[in-house]
């Protein structure tokens, strides 16, 4: 009779709740370590292309060169005017100013030329002072690229802009 109770009672079963819990816990363990390389590859991918997927380059400090002031005559309504620029280039690396000072002569040559051509009333505007900005800066690039291999200036600045 002591075998038939002991028959009648439930078997007590296996708890497979704790082993889910551990799989679980196994589980989010794995997701929260796959994460954090996923991220730490990720962050430390964009320090080296800058965050925009492009291969960064650390850029070196601005050394700026100011250009000896250009005074030329423009025309306005067929009258002359005088036009008064000073100009700084911002360039990277401080040997290549030795190179923009050796092409100095070309380099004014052909900015005298290219404001002596403007009108007064376009340069006048904001818009004409940056056109003119850019077309300095691009005649300055491609004089050097032409000397030197390479356009060596990466911006032009107007300091001064006097027109009378």
């Amino acid at each position: 009779m002591a075998e038939n109770v002991a028959q009648a009672q439930p078997q007590p079963q296996p708890k497979s709740g704790g082993k889910l819990w551990i799989i679980i816990a196994i589980f989010v363990f794995l997701l929260l370590i796959g994460g954090g390389v996923v991220f730490f590859m990720l962050g430390s991918n964009a320090e080296h292309t800058g965050g925009d997927g492009k291969e960064h380059v650390e850029r070196k400090p601005a050394v700026y060169y100011e250009l000896e002031r250009f005074v030329v005559n423009i025309s306005k309504n067929k009258r002359q005017k005088f036009l008064q620029v000073n100009m700084q280039v911002l360039t990277r690396d401080e040997h290549e100013i030795d190179v923009i000072k050796l092409h100095i002569p070309k380099i004014r040559n052909n900015i005298i030329f290219l404001l002596s051509g403007q009108k007064a009333e376009v340069i006048a505007t904001n818009e004409g002072k940056e056109d003119l900005r850019q077309r300095c800066l691009k005649e300055i690039q491609t004089i050097l690229e032409k000397e030197s291999g390479k356009p060596i200036v990466e911006d032009l600045f107007f300091t001064s802009f006097i027109m009378q």
